[in-house]
This record gives C-alpha cells, sequence and structure tokens, in this order.
C-alpha cells in the first residue's frame, strides 16, 4: 500500500514537472530572425496595421535581443523590446 502511494505520489510529480515545462516552452513565442551590423533593417511592408511580430537578433558579442515590431490600427509603428539575454543565458 505504500509503494503504491509513492509510486502515485512521483506520478503526479512528474506530471506537475511536465505541464510546468510545456507551459515555459509555449509561453515564449517564436521570433523572426534577423541580422545587420550598426543597423537593422526590418521590412515594414510585411507588418499590416493592427498586427505585431517578434523579432530576434544576436550581436557580435553573443548577446540575444528579443523585441516586438507592431502597427496600430492607423499604421503607427510601435516597438517593444521584450529582453536582453547575456551570452549563454537560457530562453
Amino acid at each position: 500500500m505504500k509503494r503504491r502511494k509513492r509510486n502515485l505520489m512521483l506520478l503526479g510529480a512528474a506530471g506537475v514537472i511536465s505541464a510546468a515545462a510545456i507551459a515555459v516552452s509555449v509561453s515564449q513565442p517564436s521570433c523572426t530572425t534577423i541580422t545587420g551590423g550598426d543597423k537593422l533593417t526590418v521590412a515594414m511592408a510585411k507588418l499590416a496595421p493592427g498586427t505585431a511580430s517578434f523579432f530576434c537578433y544576436r550581436d557580435e558579442a553573443g548577446d540575444h535581443l528579443r523585441f516586438v515590431l507592431a502597427r496600430d490600427e492607423t499604421g503607427r509603428r510601435r516597438a517593444w523590446r521584450r529582453f536582453l539575454c547575456a551570452r549563454g543565458a537560457a530562453q
């Protein structure tokens, strides 16, 4: 009986850990990788009014920048820096 209870607890813990891992991976939106040197260029014509897209850029030092570019309903551009990760940091 004790063994069965322990096995059920282990199975429940594995389920919680799996659910947490899935939630973390889903919460990170995929991004379009862009490249460049001193200037980054994004084709804003492909971004329709009322939409947003996630972008990623890795600089020469290896730092990873994730940001959002959006257009409101009137077509005005908006940008938000999501986060900057140090080299080798987990996403």
